[in-house]
């Protein structure tokens, strides 16, 4: 039984693995306590702002066009894509205009997902989400919005334009990728806290199970 725990430990590893070399990952901090905004809008870049609780399980992502006070009127949209998010807990927070967001959670071999699209300028649009940290779970962010339409889309990671997280609004880098009509997204993917850690136990216990093997034989 116990050969068999560490083999599936060891499995779990290499395809959160190979998930990662998919697209770029971000493994700073994530932690902010902004409430319910990231500050003033007009001291802030327009873009989009990502940031969690100290638990790493609740979750903000707002965007904003108004950029340290000039106003600017984007379009706003993507997915994100990951396996633990709470039913019910994906939560509006102040939209404008026509923005829509929709959830499903177990869609595809258990994925769930995130989709919106929206339209703002002047003021912070966004939503709130919480995922379940007792698993190992990858949160994969494709963001999109027309301020990107200048970046050219590629394979290689690049650092991310207009893409702000946690308390000191680091910048991740991505995968700049074209979708239908020629909208600019920006790809990445962060593995929340203590997924992390678990990701790195699960990787030790493989190890340490292959080097028991050799010993053995």
């Amino acid at each position: 039984m116990k050969k068999i725990v560490m083999t599936a430990l060891g499995l779990v590893a290499l395809g959160f693995s190979s998930i990662s070399l998919a697209t770029p990952v971000y493994s700073g901090n994530t932690v902010a306590d902004f409430g319910t905004n990231p500050g003033n809008v007009s001291d802030t870049a327009a873009g989009f702002y990502i940031w969690s609780d100290s638990s790493h399980e609740n979750w903000s992502v707002r965007w904003s066009g108004n950029d340290f006070g000039t106003k600017y009127i984007y379009d706003w949209f993507g997915t994100i894509e990951l396996t633990s998010l709470v039913d019910g807990s994906v939560k509006e927070v102040k939209f404008e205009y026509a923005d829509s967001i929709r959830s499903f959670v177990d869609i595809f071999d258990d994925q769930d997902f995130i989709a919106f699209n929206g339209v703002a300028g002047k003021g912070w649009d966004g939503f709130d989400f919480s995922i379940d940290t007792s698993i190992a779970a990858v949160v994969d962010f494709e963001l999109g919005s027309s301020m990107f339409s200048d970046m050219v889309a590629g394979p290689y990671a690049q650092e991310s334009m207009a893409i702000y997280i946690g308390q000191d609004f680091d910048a991740p880098l991505v995968q700049v990728q074209e979708r239908s009509g020629g909208r600019i997204v920006q790809r990445f993917e962060t593995v929340p806290e203590p997924g992390t850690l678990l990701l790195m136990a699960t990787g030790l216990l493989g190890m340490g199970a292959t080097r028991l093997r050799h010993r053995k034989s």
